[in-house]
């Protein structure tokens, strides 16, 4: 019985230890992040809408933006940008 209890007190840790450190997510200042980024805009939000992911485990909300200005220059007029976290039904 010590075995098991043994056992499953280092395979619980083990599970621990791996989900705590892969939940972790870096920190850039927001002065670095222009000099990261493919791209650069100044624009409106003008619509919003939420829905399931690909395998429906997690909800995404795509907003649409309307470029004001764009660095680099590009003819594109609007984007839809997704982000996790949201919610189902009659609003988001």
């Amino acid at each position: 019985m010590k075995i098991l209890y043994r056992t499953t007190i280092t395979v619980l840790l083990i599970l621990l230890t791996f989900s705590i450190g892969h939940s972790r997510v870096r920190f850039f200042p927001i002065e670095e992040m222009p000099a990261m980024s493919d791209f650069v805009v100044v624009g409106t939000v003008v619509d919003s809408s939420c829905r399931w992911g690909e395998r429906g485990l997690m909800i995404f909300t795509d907003y649409t933006i309307t470029i004001e200005e764009r660095i680099p220059e590009t003819s594109d007029r609007a984007i839809v940008m997704s982000f996790a976290g949201g919610a189902t039904g009659a609003s988001c």
